[in-house]
């Protein structure tokens, strides 16, 4: 009997360091499984701090630190699908999670802290960002596509804060539409609130943009978009909303037609602007009046300079029953055919 019970003891001492070594994670581990994080990680070398290798990985961090040096990726995948990042701090590196070719990602209660970038993808689709907090990053979401044979669509980005960054939520590319950007808070962007480059047809929806230093949400190279219901609030002598057509970015596709039509900029606040929404580039050498068919309508487009500004780019654009209190210049036409 008292050999049985030497044996059972050896055996339940094994079974525990098997779990223990289970769960000891290491800088630059392979993730092939759900895990679960056990304490606070910092890594400085190598490329990222994970690697996931297989589709529909759950990374939880159990509301631990992952943190590392700006040269690395802090949770990379690439080519898998179904990826899921919930439930701790991500910071210091260049990208807190770096999505490539991943499908149907999901990142949740994830806090970014000082980042390059928060959650950024190339060339993914239906990636579902929610209730997560970016604080003093570069860029919090950038989702883009920069090839014709890939396509970056129907994401979700719903209830995240977002403070001190550069730019809050970037779409941008060709073959890029069809997103949800909704119930956001950004908070002190220096450049951008939101911004779409040649990315149609999403729905930007009842986020609150606040003391932007930028502009509010800029559509640059992009149509058929639906700009409902947001507050963008108190900043400087830039623009609330602009529908422009400027130059793309070098990191995303341009295979978009040049123009910039048919979006809906509708029931939003836009207070304490330069322009409350602008219409194309008057410094813009591109005079072919790329800016066209946009309807502004029912919109608050209090305390600015300039209530609406359409530029020598723009044409056959409407606006109708705003709301342009305090406004210094309520319109100021220099296009082509425009009706308000």
């Amino acid at each position: 009997m008292h050999f049985y019970k030497i044996i059972k003891t050896v055996i339940f001492l094994l079974a525990l360091q098997v779990t223990t070594q289970a769960f000891a994670f290491n800088c630059g581990d392979v993730i092939t499984h759900d895990i679960s994080l056990t304490h606070d990680l910092h890594c400085n070398s190598g490329e990222a701090a994970f690697y996931v290798f297989t589709d529909g990985v759950t990374v939880d961090l159990n509301g631990h630190i992952l943190s590392g040096s700006s040269s690395l990726s802090g949770i990379y995948f690439s080519g898998h699908d179904n990826v899921t990042v919930k439930n701790g701090v991500i910071k210091g590196f260049f990208a807190g999670v770096n999505a490539n070719r991943a499908d149907d990602a999901s990142v949740d209660r994830i806090t970014f802290y000082n980042t390059g970038s928060g959650v950024t993808s190339n060339a993914s689709n239906r990636l579902r960002i929610t209730n997560n907090k970016f604080i003093f990053t570069q860029t919090a979401v950038s989702l883009r596509n920069s090839d014709k044979s890939t396509s970056s669509n129907k994401h979700q980005i719903i209830n995240n804060e977002i403070y001190d960054v550069d730019t809050g939520i970037e779409l941008c590319g060709g073959n890029s539409a069809s997103s949800v950007v909704s119930d956001n808070l950004i908070s002190q962007a220096r450049s951008f609130g939101i911004s779409l480059s040649s990315s149609d047809k999403n729905r930007i929806t009842n986020n609150r943009i606040l003391d932007s230093k930028g502009n509010g949400i800029r559509l640059n190279r992009s149509s058929f978009n639906s700009v409902t219901g947001n507050s963008i609030l108190r900043s400087s002598l830039n623009s609330g909303i602009s529908i422009i057509y400027d130059e793309p970015s070098s990191a995303c596709l341009d295979n978009n037609p040049d123009q910039a039509i048919e979006n809906v900029i509708s029931y939003n606040h836009s207070i304490g602007f330069g322009s409350g929404v602008l219409l194309g580039l008057s410094s813009s050498s591109l005079r072919a009046a790329r800016v066209r068919n946009n309807h502004i309508t029912q919109n608050k487009l209090y305390d600015n300079i300039h209530g609406i500004i359409f530029s020598e780019d723009s044409k056959d654009n409407s606006a109708s029953r705003n709301g342009l209190l305090g406004t210094s210049i309520e319109v100021l036409d220099n296009g082509t055919d425009n009706r308000y």
